[in-house]
């Protein structure tokens, strides 16, 4: 079974002053500086599946603490000149996803409660997509916001030869400001590896790779 609890989750009090607190001492120690305003495109790092499914082989992949998805992007904006808003990036937890437990859930809904903008990415790893993308369905999909969220897995960096990154982040990036241009909003929505899925679909999903053995998924995720 996963550290998840998805029916705690599903009523969570307002932050207290203590964590809104913590949350602006969270964002405020980034580097560059987090951009809190409507309009910007907030990218939150949110763990990551560390040990390596691409290389079947017992080496772990050191965890990268940078928020890749944000550097990368910043990169092909440089490099392209592409960009339809202001973008700003933040780590909120370096570690494997499947160690995240309720806390660290209560705190990102925090934070994207916390935070005016309306369009955020937040990335995590593969194995607890789906868990993290229904609770945050609770709380802010299905009209109970002003915000588009989507969510995707994080990535072997970019220097790595078998990554995804800018598959996934553009896939995600693109989708919600079509969702924006469409007027949609109160939304949570997952992409990956070129499907999008939404509501219902959020409960069905069940992410398992072809050619990942199965002794990379610990402890045990229950995605159903």
């Amino acid at each position: 079974m996963s550290n998840i609890k998805l029916e705690e989750l599903r009523f969570l009090a307002p932050a207290t002053e203590a964590e809104r607190t913590e949350i602006s001492k969270v964002l405020n120690a980034q580097n560059p500086t987090f951009v809190a305003e409507e309009g910007c495109l907030a990218i939150l790092a949110f763990g990551g599946t560390i040990q390596s499914a691409y290389v079947p082989s017992e080496e772990n992949i050191k965890p990268v603490i940078m928020n890749t998805v944000f550097e990368r992007t910043l990169e092909l904006i440089e490099r392209f000149g592409i960009a339809s808003s202001k973008l700003s990036g933040a780590t909120l937890i370096a570690k494997d996803s499947r160690d995240i437990t309720n806390p660290d859930l209560a705190f990102l809904i925090h934070v994207i409660q916390q935070i005016p903008n309306d369009r955020i990415v937040v990335t995590c790893g593969t194995y607890m997509l789906p868990l993290i993308a229904r609770v945050l369905h609770l709380h802010f999909g299905e009209g109970k916001s002003k915000k588009i969220v989507g969510v995707t897995g994080s990535w072997l960096p970019p220097s790595q030869e078998a990554q995804d990154v800018d598959y996934n982040a553009g896939g995600t990036i693109a989708a919600m400001n079509a969702f924006k241009q469409a007027r949609q909003q109160g939304m949570v929505f997952v992409q990956f590896h070129g499907e999008i899925f939404i509501g219902d679909a959020l409960v069905k999903l069940d992410i398992h790779l072809p050619g990942i053995s199965p002794r990379f998924a610990r402890p045990t995720v229950e995605t159903r």
